[in-house]
């Protein structure tokens, strides 16, 4: 038994507009359905919310008469939970239905999509249950036509006039539209299938695992939503809108209606099969003529010599004019796509062959490059850069002075095309010209909106979750460039630094890149880059150099594996979010640049400091090489203060008013806290470089060489709840050699610590900086102590610390490795006993 949306013989007074469709859901009065009257059609039935009697369509079923008016559909259940409640029926009661055209639908759609050549799941198909929510509008305009007092009362979404997706639809597509009198809306069901217990009826799809960065079958079985999100994958919504989690099914169907959107007689789904090249062409155009300085691509005669472009109308690869610039536009893509012929790129041996007119016409060219070259010409732009045809990949010294280059070369292209698909063996791109788009039925990536009924934005579903997301290569792609078009296996989007547009919706809202211009952004984005994977592991610094060398030009300062000299002390404090092993193919790297580990790290994690704020403790020399020794030019301050080591008298203050530091301990305080201690300001330039560890650096190209305190501590793991340890990741009591404890490790890989550090022993630490609690961490203390584990709250607490690396045990001449960071209440440090040595990190 289910219940309708309906009610029978319901009578009451008639009622203004506004009062009946605000009626409350209580008002709504249910009449039982029997499964065997489906087929059947009762007396005229009237709406349980705003009373209205609504005319008996003979090609719906009871459960489907709401149907007949858009009004009812899209205003009187506008709630989608109660929607949904009343309309839950097995598909085999679905497919009993013969003449209701909406059921007949949707029990097709199913049947096609989860149906096994076979059959032989026929009769689990039947069992299983089949939930529906929606429809949803494509667009808020469309919903504001058919639900006009929503938007009265819900104002703080802007609606766009060009957002409409109402359809004027004449069937002999001869009549001038004034004159047509059918009216046809576009929308998608929502439908979740579920299956009885013992069956499998998933199939197989292919879905990125975002922990692995790969991809993976899924294959399920017994009780689920079919394609249920996998929890690892985290979809980001819109803002101030939630969204629901993708459908087993989003089936767009199209409703005719003959009159004033009522009267419903053909229910037909609807697809884009292609996507149309001119609305690229109208998106570049509006950008480049409108939106001004902002999105103005930077000229540049800094190309590299012999850079090379394929020629679109000429079908080769060329060299052009290095003055003027031409105009050229990028690809981004991932080379894994290319399966169809993998082996097919630019060498010194067929470089002659590819430059003569009309040659990767001739050539096996992988099916979405060609694809690619076909749409630049359709869209009238003459020359494409794409890697694999015009980098020599075999001539090492030409390929590295291209991906030098990179930054250049995405910075100064009209726009990037990025091919973001989900299926990897996608052969060639989907939505061009002859090779149409798979069915919609196949597309989970959908984001519905409950609050306004409504699709959303999906980008973050479809571009950010793609497989193109997780590659190295395209992190820097992505954000060098200044117009990017995304063509994903379903839609078409478009970015610029002024707007966004998708294919579907027409604007949406902006999803902004990182800004690189401080320290906090560095960090942000190693831990993105780090987080994707490599074919090559040697790549990893390559294939961050151009954004390595925008990050570099906007702080005016350099990169040295891959950390800013000006904030290198912050640099310096990168920690890997899980195990983490030494690169074998790049052993040149040394072990304090995170490009020397494999997996991601992070530079912002839950602990007690605040990480980006530091005082300067340490003076670091870089052995350059081929160069030798020199001093890294790194900004020396006190926390948000700039100082000098050499002039420093007393320490800046940085208790001033509006400071971007608060509840700090009195500044007489904080001066005989750090002039008590054994490594302080005052001190750091009175210990020289010990001229012995200098000549054993020069050993070690690529070396850290700097005079610090050293103390032997031990470690125990922290008794802290289980829940803040959590599985794999630990914390580690910093004790001295009286087992008091002193400080904390950040959280540390629970298996890297096996393998790497034997807890029975003592461990050496080495001062980096100055460092400080959290903000909130410092309000405690100053008012009540802290009152949690790990940090000191007796008569000396103040939020003071010495940021401090574990370091492999240095030898006599003082060569050192990185292993891990942690902190030392400074006042705790001199009973750690510490001495002044140089060390040479490598």
């Amino acid at each position: 038994m289910a219940e309708s949306l309906l009610s029978n013989g319901f009578e009451a007074k008639k009622l203004k507009t506004s009062q009946r469709r605000r009626a409350p859901p209580q008002s709504l009065v249910l009449k039982k359905i029997d499964s065997n009257s489906l087929h059947s059609i009762s007396v005229a039935p009237k709406c349980g919310i705003c009373l209205k009697t609504l005319p008996i369509n003979p090609h719906l079923c009871d459960a489907c008469q709401i149907w007949n008016d858009a009004t009812h559909v899209f205003q009187c259940m506008r709630d989608p939970d109660d929607f949904v409640t009343r309309y839950s029926f097995s598909l085999g009661n679905i497919l009993s239905r013969a003449s209701c055209i909406l059921c007949q639908l949707i029990a097709n759609s199913i049947l096609e999509r989860f149906q096994k050549p076979d059959k032989s799941n026929f009769n689990a198909l039947l069992q299983t249950k089949v939930t529906i929510y929606g429809p949803y509008c494509l667009g808020e305009v469309s919903l504001k036509l058919l639900d006009p007092l929503f938007f009265e009362n819900m104002g703080e979404y802007r609606i766009e006039e060009d957002d409409l997706r109402l359809d004027n639809i004449d069937e002999d597509n001869n009549a001038p539209a004034l004159q047509r009198t059918d009216e046809a809306v576009l929308a998608v069901l929502y439908i979740v299938a579920t299956t009885p217990d013992g069956h499998d009826l998933q199939g197989q799809a292919f879905r990125i695992n975002a922990s692995t960065a790969g991809v993976r079958e899924v294959n399920n079985n017994h009780r689920q939503q079919l394609f249920q999100l996998d929890p690892l994958i985290y979809v980001s919504q819109p803002a101030g809108i939630p969204g629901r989690r993708p459908p087993a099914i989003g089936l767009q169907i199209k409703l005719h209606y003959r009159h004033s959107m009522a009267d419903l007689f053909r229910v037909e789904p609807w697809e884009k099969t292609y996507f149309d090249s001119k609305l690229i062409k109208i998106w570049i155009s509006a950008c480049e003529t409108y939106h001004g300085p902002r999105c103005k691509v930077a000229k540049t005669t800094n190309l590299p010599s012999q850079f090379r472009l394929v020629d679109t109308y000429r079908h080769c690869v060329t060299e052009p004019p290095s003055f003027p610039p031409p105009r050229f536009v990028a690809l981004s893509y991932t080379w894994s796509s290319l399966s169809d012929s993998p082996d097919i790129q630019l060498e010194q041996n067929n470089l002659e062959r590819l430059m003569q007119a009309g040659s990767l016409e001739e050539e096996n060219v992988p099916a979405l490059i060609s694809d690619v070259i076909n749409l630049c010409r359709e869209i009238g732009e003459q020359y494409i850069w794409i890697d694999k045809f015009c980098i020599i990949q075999d001539d090492s010294i030409s390929k590295h002075a291209q991906i030098q280059a990179m930054d250049q070369i995405y910075a100064t292209a009209a726009f990037t095309i990025v091919i973001a698909l989900h299926n990897p063996l996608t052969a060639g791109l989907p939505g061009v010209r002859d090779r149409p788009r798979r069915s919609s039925i196949w597309n989970d990536t959908r984001m519905f909106s409950d609050k306004c009924r409504a699709i959303s934005s999906n980008f973050q579903r479809t571009v950010t979750d793609s497989l193109w997301n997780t590659r190295g290569w395209t992190y820097q792609e992505h954000m060098l460039s200044l117009r990017c078009i995304y063509i994903t296996d379903f839609q078409m989007y478009f970015n610029c630094p002024t707007t966004s547009e998708q294919e579907e919706l027409g604007s949406i809202s902006d999803w902004p890149k990182s800004v690189l211009g401080d320290i906090q952004s560095y960090c942000e984005a190693v831990q993105q880059y780090t987080a994707r994977s490599l074919t090559y592991d040697s790549d990893i610094l390559n294939a961050f150099a151009g954004v390595g060398r925008m990050i570099a030009g906007i702080q005016e300062t350099k990169l040295v594996y891959g950390l800013p000299e000006k904030h290198f002390s912050q640099a310096l404090f990168w920690q890997s979010f899980a195990f983490a092993e030494r690169r074998e193919s790049t052993p040149q790297i040394p072990s304090w640049s995170w490009a020397a580990w494999t997996g991601r790290v992070k530079y912002i994690w839950d602990g007690h400091l605040d990480d980006l704020k530091v005082g300067t403790l340490v003076r670091f020399y870089f052995h350059e090489p081929n160069r030798g020794l020199r001093k890294l030019d790194m900004e020396e301050v006190w926390f948000h203060k700039p100082m000098c080591l050499e002039t420093l008298k007393d320490l800046p203050s940085v208790n001033e008013p509006r400071s971007e530091l608060k509840f700090l301990p009195e500044a007489a305080v904080t001066d005989k806290v750090w002039r008590d201690s054994p490594h302080s300001p005052w001190n750091t330039l009175c210990h020289p470089l010990d001229p012995l560890v200098v000549k054993t650096a020069s050993r070690y190209p690529g070396c850290l060489v700097f005079t610090t305190t050293v103390a032997t501590l031990s470690l125990r793991k922290a008794t802290w709840p289980t829940w803040f340890n959590g599985s794999s990741s630990v914390i580690f009591e910093i004790c001295d050699r009286q087992g008091d404890k002193v400080g904390e490790m950040v959280k540390i890989d629970q298996s890297w610590v096996d393998e790497h550090l034997d807890l029975a022993k003592e461990h050496e630490f080495v001062v980096l900086s100055a460092a400080i609690l959290r903000d909130h961490l410092r309000y405690s203390l100053q008012n009540s102590g802290l009152g949690i584990p790990g940090i000191d709250s007796g008569q000396d607490r103040n939020p003071w610390c010495l940021r401090v690396m574990l370091v492999t045990p240095g030898n006599l001449d003082g060569v050192a490795r990185r292993l891990a960071l942690g902190f030392v209440q400074t006042h705790c440090w001199k009973q750690c006993q510490p001495t002044w040595r140089t060390l040479a990190l490598v």
